[in-house]
């Protein structure tokens, strides 16, 4: 049996969430074909947007520079909380890593590929 591993990545002009503009990190992203990151990181970002949007319907009052550092502050502890995880993970096998990456996405509500 052959298996076909299929990845979508939103290359977004080439800026991380971290705000820099790096072709290499996108393009060692999309060439390591971690498609099980990837999606972990999907996952994290829409929860992210969500609780964004959320607080910032709480906080009318805030001007435009004051919501892009709530969103900005968001987006910073994100990757803070997943980088470790995900250079870790990048160290198993494919198989141990889909396996954990699955269990992940269930517990944040994604859903596994």
């Amino acid at each position: 049996m052959t298996t076909i591993r299929i990845m979508t990545y939103q290359v977004q002009r080439c800026r991380g969430g971290d705000g820099r503009v790096d072709l290499a990190r996108v393009a060692r992203v999309i060439g390591d074909g971690a498609a099980d990151i990837v999606a972990l990181r999907k996952t994290a970002e829409e929860i992210r947007r969500r609780e964004v949007d959320e607080a910032l319907a709480r906080l009318p009052a805030l001007s435009e520079s004051d919501r892009a550092v709530v969103d900005k502050l968001a987006t910073r502890l994100v990757n803070r909380f997943l980088h470790g995880p995900t250079e870790r993970l990048r160290s198993f096998p494919e198989s141990t890593r889909v396996e954990i990456v699955q269990e992940l996405l269930r517990g944040m509500g994604g859903t596994p590929r």
